[in-house]
């Protein structure tokens, strides 16, 4: 329900002169939130709960790995260990 209104102001960059990342922030968190708001009323909260937490550690392990491996990346240019 959301998706289709966020995919139309991404179409519309040109009229509305902002950039898509802001407006799919914008629908993310609308489609977020209706999700929120239907399990609470359903009572799917504690399994959307621990679908969110592993969606968010499976996010910060990929951020971490990705930070560790461009620091190291960088380190060894800095050295000239490698040559990029």
């Amino acid at each position: 329900m959301s998706f289709v209104p966020g995919y139309l102001l991404v179409a519309s960059e040109e009229i509305t002169r902002l950039r898509k990342s802001r407006r799919m922030t914008l629908a993310a968190g609308v489609i977020r939130a209706m999700i929120a708001w239907e399990a609470g009323q359903s009572g799917a909260g504690p399994p959307l709960d621990q679908a969110a937490r592993r969606n968010l550690l499976d996010y910060a392990e990929g951020m971490l790995f990705l930070l560790v491996a461009m620091t190291c990346i960088n380190t060894m240019t800095d050295r000239n260990v490698c040559k990029t």
